[in-house]
């Protein structure tokens, strides 16, 4: 089953996402092919069932006066590796994608 999938908008595919199991969010990343406006671009090899991503994709949400929660990963081969300057629990571990 497919860990990532292709984001549509009008007919066309301006990016891909996956499940973060950190987050439990989507994720969304571009790519040339895949291209949302504004948006940086990544390189996607591997497959939709085994992904590799290039670059780290970080996310941070804001919460105000508080910290931003950050989502800091590398995809490789299906497996999602989490930085070390990630807030969350799954920080410094590598686990599989999800299937979406």
């Amino acid at each position: 089953m497919a860990k990532i999938l292709p984001i549509e908008r009008e007919g066309k595919r301006v990016g891909w996402c996956f499940k973060c199991p950190a987050c439990g969010n989507a994720h969304k990343f571009c790519t040339a092919d895949a291209h949302d406006e504004g948006w940086p671009v990544w390189t996607l090899t591997g497959t939709q069932d085994n992904p590799t991503v290039r670059d780290s994709i970080l996310v941070t949400v804001g919460h105000g006066d508080n910290p931003p929660d950050v989502c800091h990963s590398f995809v490789t081969n299906g497996q999602i590796a989490y930085a070390g300057d990630s807030t969350h629990a799954l920080r410094n571990q590598t686990v599989d994608l999800p299937d979406f």
